[in-house]
């Protein structure tokens, strides 16, 4: 499960290869592999940079759909981390008995999920 949630377990019906929607041109395109779909991620990227489109993130989000399975792009372990985080906010409690006992990288992860948290928060108020 990401932030958003997953529906379908992440399979939005794309197997290779297969025809998905060109978000930037707009016309179908071919995808033999998953190398071809973080070309067209980055192509979205950087159309939206070019236009100066603030929620970078959220129309990503949006725009992944029409040409790839969410799967895909989910890390499995960051989406553990995010539960932990998530488990840990919800229910006050650390994810490990002391801030010694605590690995750094878990430390790490959760500063980064509570920015991306509170970036979200504020992109969503600015709309």
């Amino acid at each position: 499960m990401s932030i958003k949630g997953l529906k379908n377990e992440g399979y939005n019906g794309f197997d290779y290869p297969y025809q998905g929607l060109c978000p930037v041109t707009g016309k179908p395109k071919t995808f033999n592999t998953i190398e071809d779909v973080y070309e067209q991620l980055l192509l979205c990227n950087q159309e939206l940079e070019d236009k100066k489109i603030t929620n970078v993130s959220e129309t990503l989000y949006i725009e992944h759909f029409m040409f790839c399975n969410t799967e895909q792009l989910i890390d499995k372990k960051i989406q553990t981390r995010i539960k932990e985080y998530n488990f840990c906010k919800s229910f006050s409690c650390p994810p490990y008995p002391s801030l010694k006992e605590t690995p750094a990288k878990v430390i790490d992860d959760f500063l980064e999920i509570e920015s991306i948290m509170n970036r979200i928060k504020l992109e969503t108020r600015k709309e």
